[in-house]
């Protein structure tokens, strides 16, 4: 029986902080917006970034999608640079696909960047696909990414888990019926979107998904 797992990449793989807040800064400047306070600026990390500018920058538009250029301008060439690898995670992922799960990179940053990052850490081999957001920001809610992934593959929903630390994740996992893992260790929080079962590190995540989703 094969087992399907949908990882979100910032907050679950990698910690992604550094980069993308100084990306942030640097585009709200040149927009010549309020930088957010410190305290506040982890609410960017995990949605898709054009709904943040609007949200929480208060933007229009036209103005977040200039800013969105900002935005991947420096981190193409800074911020991609600014992260790391949460702790156990890259043991973790090769444990997983020596046992034969499939896995998938399921996530809101565009996948060009996407695939760097994971490439950079020579895990790229380990996902039958890394999928993220397109450049011109389209498919970036994590359902639409969800269901990207799902009709593609044709995958079984029962045999399949979404795996993340926001909100988004979860919501997305929900919008198909299918199980989810939130891992409190990243920048989200479950209040009021549960997931089906929850863990504190990636040696947990390991225990779980043994567990419950046995091949």
């Amino acid at each position: 029986m094969s087992i399907n797992l949908l990882f979100d990449l910032d907050g679950t793989i990698i910690e992604p902080q550094e980069g993308i807040l100084n990306s942030i800064r640097h585009a709200a400047q040149k927009m010549g917006v309020e930088i957010p306070a410190t305290t506040e600026m982890h609410q960017f990390i995990g949605p898709p970034i054009m709904d943040s500018f609007q949200s929480k920058l208060s933007l229009n538009y036209e103005d977040a999608m200039e800013a969105v250029s900002y935005f991947r301008k420096y981190y193409r060439t800074t911020g991609i640079h600014q992260h790391q690898l949460f702790h156990y995670v890259e043991q973790l992922l090769n444990n997983l696909k020596a046992k034969g799960y499939n896995l998938f990179v399921a996530t809101s940053k565009p996948t060009v960047f996407a695939n760097e990052i994971l490439k950079g850490h020579k895990l790229d081999s380990l996902f039958i696909e890394i999928v993220g957001c397109n450049l011109d920001n389209s498919r970036s809610d994590k359902t639409e990414i969800i269901d990207y992934i799902v009709k593609k593959y044709d995958l079984e929903i029962s045999k399949t888990v979404m795996i993340g630390d926001t909100k988004y994740d979860i919501i997305g996992a929900h919008n198909h019926q299918m199980k989810s893992i939130g891992v409190s260790y990243g920048h989200g929080d479950f209040i009021k979107h549960i997931p089906d079962f929850e863990v504190d590190s990636c040696q947990e995540l390991e225990k779980l998904i043994e567990k419950e989703f046995s091949l």
